[in-house]
């Protein structure tokens, strides 16, 4: 198996990339937490309820956590951490949370390797999940 990616026009002015590709990754399917369940089952002596479980009472355990403002460490997986969005304002007199904050979510910071590429001096950084993955154009 392969990540398939595809090349896309860009047509951002900043920055001079106006006109010219970049690579996009395409998704083909979508797995689900069920799908994930089964396949942990077939791999190992847990039974489809204990590694549901396992999984809901790690989803709880990570969301009380985040809610608390603590930085998850999830080893290969990255770093969960809790983000804010919001407004600006021209003073913190100003600033209220109820109206300027507007989006309150967390972001995962996956752990990334550095790997040399093609170009002279250059590296490709690529998360300690994907290492060793194949990249497939799909326009070839």
């Amino acid at each position: 198996m392969a990540i398939n990616y595809t090349l896309k026009k860009s047509y951002m002015k900043a920055g001079g990339s106006d006109g010219k590709y970049y690579p996009k990754a395409v998704t083909l399917q979508r797995v689900t937490m069920e799908q994930i369940e089964r396949e942990i089952e077939h791999n190992c002596s847990a039974k489809i309820s204990d590694v549901r479980l396992v999984l809901t009472e790690l989803n709880e355990v990570i969301a009380r956590h985040l809610k608390d403002g603590c930085r998850i460490d999830l080893g290969s997986l990255g770093i969960l951490h809790p983000t804010i969005q919001g407004s600006c304002v021209d003073s913190p007199e100003d600033f209220s949370p109820r109206t300027h904050i507007n989006k309150v979510t967390y972001t995962l910071k996956p752990r990334y390797r550095r790997q040399p590429t093609d170009g002279p001096g250059k590296v490709r950084l690529v998360s300690d999940l994907l290492e060793g993955c194949q990249l497939k154009r799909m326009d070839e």
